[in-house]
């Protein structure tokens, strides 16, 4: 794959239907998110707890990501790729890193810089709850292709660069849809069909899906 510069603008023009939805979709997340930090607030809390009792450190972390963030400029949308900082519950000792390494997951699970806590918010997928704030904050959305690490996404082709035409998500159509080891580029295709298909049912859907998915372990990296 070729190296580019990563960060661009895209300008589209969107239709009135487009600008309901991505209304109607911000509406959504705004409301969801607070509902579900209050819902989950004693578990929040709980979590927070064990990793303070488990080892000493910050409770939040934070990692870098590549995404895309949306705005109307005379009238036409404009899609800025960037750089933000996503939440995350801590899950290593401060012997290793204070902050989470981009490893994959499965291999992230087996590394000895990993507490005893954090092993089990890793196969959980409770270390990323508190994405919750980045919906809030509007870097991120419910729904939509996942964050990726900067060297991920500066290998892209340019096919690939489809998938930035979304905010990004917690939870995607490929984590919802796809067995865990899928190809690359089968998650791209299918994170660019969903940019070319979104529309707030489907959203509603990929939601509706993300627990039974997570029980049956597909890949939410």
């Amino acid at each position: 794959m070729a190296n580019y510069n990563i960060m661009s603008q895209v300008t589209l023009s969107e239709s009135d239907d487009e600008r309901l939805y991505f209304l109607c979709k911000r509406v959504m997340d705004i409301l969801l998110a607070s509902v579900l930090l209050v819902i989950l607030l004693p578990l929040l809390a709980l979590i927070a707890l064990a990793i303070i009792l488990d080892s000493p450190g910050p409770i939040l972390t934070t990692q870098e990501r590549i995404g895309a963030r949306r705005r109307i400029v005379d009238g036409r949308t404009v899609w800025d790729v960037h750089t933000f900082r996503v939440f995350k519950f801590r899950i290593l000792s401060l012997t290793g890193s204070s902050r989470a390494p981009d490893d994959p997951r499965c291999l992230l699970a087996a590394s000895p810089q990993i507490t005893r806590v954090g092993r089990i918010l890793c196969q959980t997928y409770l270390d990323e709850l508190p994405q919750l704030l980045n919906v809030l904050n509007g870097t991120m959305s419910l729904v939509g292709p996942r964050p990726v690490p900067t060297y991920e996404a500066a290998e892209y082709q340019d096919w690939h660069r489809e998938r930035l035409k979304a905010l990004p998500g917690i939870v995607g159509l490929w984590q919802v849809t796809q067995p865990v080891r899928g190809s690359f580029d089968e998650q791209m295709q299918t994170d660019i069909l969903y940019v070319r298909s979104r529309s707030l049912w489907l959203d509603i859907k990929i939601l509706l899906l993300t627990i039974p998915a997570l029980l049956i372990g597909r890949n939410h990296n």
